[in-house]
């Protein structure tokens, strides 16, 4: 059985639906790395997952809380590429009072830096829609032992006999 985890100490985004090749060109080099797996760190108190970087060449790509906007931001280089208000698609709480909840889920929308000149109503339609899964656990039940007789010994059902053409013995006649 396959189902989400508790832990909110990683964070996987994948785009649903769409196509990052109808996106701007400039845009395009961005929504490459948006992709992957985040881990967790803290700032200012608040939650931030950052994507480990394989080369120092490549950007900073993290998810954060932005305040002034109440929203949370996937970030390339401090460039917000997807947003996702505070509360938004049944986000899950963090029970800290003031509820900004977590940013697992739908819901993410494309910035301008994404979209540039296309108008939003077409952004949303023809740019692919970004989602925030959590970590998945696998939940597994073992059965048995089950003793069935020794190993290699086959177990005496008594004798079957099948006939297709014998009439079927009167207790077994639908009434």
């Amino acid at each position: 059985l396959q189902v989400p985890s508790a832990d909110h100490r990683r964070l996987s985004m994948k785009f649903e639906r769409g196509a990052i090749g109808k996106a701007p060109k400039a845009s395009r080099e961005l929504l490459d790395f948006v992709e992957g797996t985040y881990y967790l760190e803290a700032e200012g108190g608040r939650p931030r997952w950052s994507k480990k970087k394989l080369s120092k060449e490549l950007p900073d790509v993290s998810v954060v809380w932005c305040e002034p906007r109440r929203q949370w931001q996937s970030q390339v280089d401090g460039k917000p590429i997807y947003s996702r208000v505070a509360g938004d698609g049944g986000a899950e709480g963090t029970g800290d009072g003031e509820d900004i909840g977590l940013p697992f889920g739908g819901s993410w929308r494309p910035s301008p830096v994404v979209f540039g000149s296309l108008s939003p109503a077409v952004a949303a339609e023809e740019l692919p829609t970004l989602q925030a899964l959590r970590p998945m656990e696998f939940m597994t039940h073992t059965f048995g032992p089950f003793t069935t007789g020794p190993p290699g010994e086959f177990v005496d059902i008594g004798e079957l006999v099948a006939d297709a053409s014998a009439p079927a013995p009167v207790s077994a006649r639908p009434p």
